[in-house]
């Protein structure tokens, strides 16, 4: 009975389990592919966050860029616009000049 007691209790049956060769190839393995799991889902989770906030920065120094030549082109038009204003002005201003003397 002390016999049967002993061979079920649970203190034994890891025993008896590791005692198979092939058994031990397995735990082993399978410890082994855990650890490679948790290292490479660590790796992977750093490696995307990474490229994420690089993929961030470049796109805000494009984004930056990208603002800054249309603030660069609407600055050039806007001071366009005033020069052929300035030239209409001019010449209304010469018309009306021309057509007081006239009179």
């Amino acid at each position: 009975m002390a016999e049967a007691a002993k061979i079920m209790s649970f203190s034994y049956f890891p025993k008896v389990l590791f005692r198979n060769r092939l058994l031990q190839v397995l735990v082993a393995l399978s410890v082994i592919v855990e650890i490679y799991n948790v290292a490479v889902i660590a790796s992977y989770t750093s490696t995307q966050k990474a490229r994420e906030t690089s993929a961030v920065a470049d796109n805000t120094v494009l984004r930056q860029k990208a603002e800054a030549d249309l603030a660069e082109a609407k600055a050039v038009n806007e001071t366009e616009v005033a020069r052929y204003a300035a030239r209409r002005q001019t010449a209304e201003a010469r018309k009306v000049t021309v057509l007081a003397l006239k009179t």
